[in-house]
């Protein structure tokens, strides 16, 4: 499985970021959306320091086009995490 999720990381041009989009969140005030996305290291497990990042898509400017969300939206948008050493 995780060679397939590899393979299919590579294929669609996210070898040198190895990301991969979780969910986005869209407001009813334009087209713009706030994505949250996982990155993996090479052996495609999430990476140990900051696995998740949250970021604009910013689709009124561009398709392509992302911004970093601002401190005063990092508290409705942003994420929170802490290290599980046990067993799941």
């Amino acid at each position: 499985m995780r060679q397939f999720i590899l393979a299919l990381l590579i294929l669609s041009g996210g070898l040198q970021a190895l990301t991969s989009d979780l969910f986005s969140i869209k407001r009813n005030k334009n087209s713009n959306l706030v994505q949250y996305a996982v990155k993996f290291d090479d052996l495609c497990r999430p990476v140990q320091e900051q696995p998740v990042s949250v970021f604009w898509r910013m689709y009124e400017k561009g398709r392509d086009i992302t911004e970093s969300i601002n401190f005063v939206e990092q508290y409705a948008y942003g994420i929170k995490a802490r290290k599980f050493s046990g067993q799941y």
